[in-house]
């Protein structure tokens, strides 16, 4: 007999109801109790009598006899039987465009964040949240249009509701902040978390604190869950920009060895250590694809597996804002609904 739980602020006057595939949608109380033992996450619990997988959704009867459904797809059990419904949002995310520029030395970084379908309608659920560098490409239609993918994917279920911090690059300074001393801007980035984004909606702990990045963002995404794994408990490096010093000054970037030292912080990493999650693409074609690859593989004799490690190849990724756009969904997917163990690498087109 499965145990719905159902997470919203206790009714006055409205009620909680449950209906179900197996009895033609109709709605029923189902032996229901309202529990606030724990009063952070208070819910309304029915008691189904049925064995087989089915379908439900919550809804609200309203004082005047009509009826209010929760918005969006409808729940299955047993898989969600601990669930945060919202009656009246749609079912999209917001990017706030209005926020402040946020100081960092001499100059200043434009900040947008994403609220994920239902955070202001059930003040309950709290959320991960994911860090996304290089922002100002984050929600543009000639970007990656991250809240359309989001949206997407959160529609259909298959990742869990997030918040999405972006924060803009400060252009001339990027490499210096993204590079070789990057410590100064990863206290910078710990600040504008505490600004920015709601304490009391935002889950604790590593595992719920992600960062994102392509090309130098990339190599900033794992170097942050190197070197702070108490902090950032999981990333994703797209195209990350993981040549050697030498590499680099062949392409006519001096003295950029963040790469060779993440290698050396990879090389003493104690994974048993740390539950972190690691995913790195690339486009077959790019010159960095190599260096991802070796340090995939030197991350894979670290003690990673392929349930917190994934590494994906393009034949046709290029080093570019439409390609990363177009694989955005993988990353979302590995770190965001449990991952699935994938022998890596993959050739994706």
């Amino acid at each position: 007999m499965p145990e719905i739980r159902i997470h919203y602020p206790k009714l006055q006057v409205s009620k909680m109801k449950l209906a179900t595939d197996f009895d033609n949608w109709r709605p029923f109380d189902y032996q229901v109790r309202y529990d606030e033992a724990d009063p952070e996450t208070p819910a309304y619990v029915f008691q189904v009598a049925h064995d087989m997988p089915f379908f439900f959704k919550p809804l609200l009867v309203l004082p005047d006899g009509s009826m209010k459904w929760a918005v969006g797809a409808d729940y299955c059990a047993p898989g969600q039987t601990s669930i945060y419904p919202y009656f009246d949002s749609e079912d999209r995310g917001r990017v706030d465009e209005s926020l402040p520029n946020y100081p960092h030395g001499d100059h200043e970084h434009e900040v947008w964040l994403y609220t994920p379908p239902g955070y202001r309608d059930n003040p309950l659920k709290r959320y991960p949240l994911l860090v996304v560098h290089d922002g100002q490409h984050t929600f543009q239609r000639d970007g990656w249009g991250l809240e359309r993918t989001l949206d997407n994917l959160m529609a259909s279920q298959v990742i869990d509701k997030m918040l999405v911090l972006a924060v803009a690059n400060a252009g001339h300074a990027r490499l210096a902040e993204y590079g070789n001393d990057f410590v100064p801007y990863r206290n910078y980035l710990i600040d504008v978390i505490e600004r920015f984004v709601d304490k009391k909606r935002r889950l604790d702990g590593p595992q719920n604190l992600a960062v994102m990045g392509s090309s130098m963002g990339g190599l900033l995404s794992l170097s942050l869950v190197f070197d702070s794994p108490e902090i950032f408990g999981s990333c994703a490096a797209l195209s990350p920009s993981l040549l050697s010093e030498d590499g680099f000054a062949r392409e006519g970037v001096d003295g950029l060895d963040a790469a060779d030292k993440l290698r050396r912080r990879i090389s003493t990493f104690e994974k048993k250590s740390h539950d972190i999650r690691i995913y790195m693409d690339c486009g077959a074609q790019e010159p960095l694809h190599k260096w991802t690859w070796l340090t995939y593989n030197q991350m894979s004799h670290r003690g990673f597996t392929d349930a917190d490690l994934m590494f994906l190849s393009f034949p046709e990724g290029g080093h570019n804002q439409a390609s990363w756009a177009r694989r955005l969904h993988l990353p979302l997917q590995f770190l965001f609904s449990g991952g699935t163990p994938v022998k890596s690498p993959q050739l994706i087109h």
